[in-house]
């Protein structure tokens, strides 16, 4: 199996998966990917997320899938992150399967969905009942799968892609309040509503928490790793020093995100970073 080296940790953690390159902005390298395939004679599953849940970069999943189909293999995508914020097609996309998460489009947590090409056959992992046409047993969460039509029935992409006006004005506040900020990603496309930045010489983790007795809210990586001390994968997989990977934090403008949430934010930053340097 192959897979890029920003996938989320669940891809990344399968035994004997091989990472394909990104560059400088978390992109995968294709050509790296054309080698890797070219080098092993056997069909490749590969694994290409569609949006970074950490730095929201987007990925060249219809190129990825083409390259794979031509040396006979499959390609999953991962569309947890960009699903709700940007449309997504899984015809044009052309992967062979697709995962969907509710609760990153404001629907409940517990429930999501895996989209599957017809000619594809996923083997069952688990038995028991036939549930989910046998490929998952169990009874459905049924309350869940409703909250997480409602919830998609329910996405406003126009007011999502204007989010980016807003992720905008954020980084241009912060990198007034902090000029030497590193935005990673910046100048690639990404999601409307994602920003994830490093002021070298602070620490990730202790600015979400000075953050957080602001008010406000924030990530040093991926939500699911909150907890971990040591830096994501992420930038160190886009080059970044070890001293910029430690640093890391993101900022997501929700579906529920108002205006002048990013003056609160703003403002609570330039009183942490008060406090930061005089210490």
């Amino acid at each position: 199996m192959l897979a890029t080296a920003v996938e989320h940790d669940s891809i990344l953690r399968i035994p004997g998966v091989v990472t394909i390159p990104v560059d400088g902005r978390g992109v995968v390298d294709l050509a790296a990917l054309k080698d890797l395939l070219a080098a092993d004679p056997r069909p490749a599953v590969v694994a290409v997320m569609l949006a970074n849940n950490e730095t929201g970069v987007l990925q060249p999943v219809a190129e990825a899938a083409a390259l794979v189909h031509a040396h006979g293999g499959q390609l999953h995508c991962d569309a947890v992150q960009a699903a709700g914020k940007i449309p997504v097609s899984f015809k044009t996309l052309g992967a062979d399967s697709l995962a969907l998460s509710a609760h990153k489009l404001g629907g409940p947590q517990g429930v999501g969905a895996l989209v599957v090409h017809p000619e594809a056959t996923p083997a069952a992992r688990a038995f028991g009942g036939g549930q989910e046409r046998r490929h998952r047993p169990g009874t459905e969460n049924l309350a869940g799968i409703v909250g997480f039509g409602a919830a998609a029935t329910a996405v406003d992409l126009p007011a999502m892609a204007r989010r980016a006006q807003w992720r905008d004005a954020l980084e241009a506040g912060i990198r007034a309040i902090t000029p030497d900020v590193v935005v990673l990603g910046d100048g690639g496309a990404r999601l409307p509503n994602t920003t994830y930045f490093a002021v070298l010489g602070l620490v990730g983790p202790l600015l979400v928490m000075a953050l957080d007795l602001e008010g406000v809210a924030i990530a040093a990586g991926a939500a699911c790793g909150s907890g971990k001390t040591e830096p994501s994968h992420v930038p160190t997989a886009m080059g970044c020093a070890p001293a910029v990977a430690k640093a890391a934090v993101r900022v997501s403008l929700g579906w529920n995100s108002r205006r002048g949430d990013h003056d609160v934010f703003l403002n609570a930053w330039a009183r942490v970073i008060a406090r930061a340097r005089e210490a």
